[in-house]
Parts: structure tokens; sequence; C-alpha cells
């Protein structure tokens, strides 16, 4: 839990909301190639990556396709459920054994409605959300797969030494073959 709120201290808790929270929080361990979410379900939960790496995927013509991945300290779920009512069009799964904070979405968002340090909390979640979905936007919108894959040196260069080549390259838009010709350009 103190991993979690050491990582949002824009929305500092008293001690009695941090019990609040703690109460609808629990610990999870998750092992590698376990699914945290499954497409097409509706999960309750997000997650706070403590330790291990996940990626999130979905399948188009039978390709998995991988959108995102997190690493410590990061957050992890399904938006499509939690804002839009949805079933989740992605999967969840992680690349490494995991322990993760689950938090119910359902629970959060009562307490969050009578407290104001919680509603803070959910605002500086959904304000990381979307400037995580601005920079994803951005760079598929503007950059060329060579450029995303010199980003991913510069600012996610650990991805590298965590993921595989195959999720990389279907992270970028590219082949297995391509991402081995652009690391070989670097």
């Amino acid at each position: 839990m103190q991993a979690f709120l050491n990582h949002y201290p824009m929305a500092p808790l008293s001690a009695a909301t941090q019990i609040s929270l703690e109460g609808i929080s629990k610990t999870v361990d998750v092992a590698k190639e376990q699914f945290v979410i499954k497409s097409g379900t509706h999960p309750t939960q997000i997650f706070f990556l403590i330790h291990g790496a996940v990626r999130s995927f979905y399948l188009k013509d039978g390709v998995e396709v991988n959108t995102w991945f997190a690493f410590e300290n990061e957050l992890v779920g399904s938006f499509d459920t939690y804002l839009m009512k949805q079933p989740a069009s992605e999967a969840v799964e992680a690349l490494e054994p995991c322990k993760l904070l689950a938090i119910d979405m359902n629970e959060l968002k009562k307490l969050s409605s009578s407290n104001l340090e919680l509603s803070n909390l959910v605002l500086a979640l959904v304000e990381e959300y979307a400037a995580f979905l601005h920079y994803r936007l951005n760079a598929l919108q503007f950059q060329s797969a060579q450029e995303r894959y010199k980003e991913l040196l510069k600012h996610e260069s650990e991805m590298l030494q965590r993921v595989s080549l195959t999720h990389i390259a279907s992270y970028l838009g590219v082949s297995r073959e391509t991402l081995s010709r652009m690391r070989a350009k670097k």
C-alpha cells in the first residue's frame, strides 16, 4: 500500500482515509503467463503493480497486438470497463511473476463520493491514464516505427531487458524482422 501512496504525493491521504482504502484493497500474486484481466470480462478491480511486468494485448484476426506494458509502480486495469461500462477489450497478462495491489473500483467510487481525499486520488489516477493515452496516441499518429523505437530506447530501455522482442515488435507495429533491422541500425 505504501508504494501506491508514495506514487501519488499530489493526493495525500489522512490515516483514516488510508485505513478506508486498505479495507477495499488486497495484495495479489500472479504467476508468469497468468491473466490479470481476461478480454471480454467485466473486472471490478484496478491494480497497482508492486513488482513484476505485464502486457496488454487484443486479438486482431487471430494475431496478438500488444498495446502497452506496465512495470513497477504503474497502474494496470481495463478502463473500458471502469469508465464506459463495457467488457474489457484487451487482456492483461503477467510477463513475469507479479505482486499487485488490487483496489475494488466500485467501493472506491462509493467512498470517493463522500471523501475528498479519495476523490482527489481518483482524479490523479484518471489524469495519469489520460497523460498515458495522450503520449501513446501522439506516438502512433505522428511517429514512424523507427522514431517510436528510438523513444523506447530513450525513455523505456528497461523494456528491452524484460519483454520479448516479439512483444516489442507488436507494440511498435512492426514485424520481428523489421525490429531486428531497426536494432541493427541504432
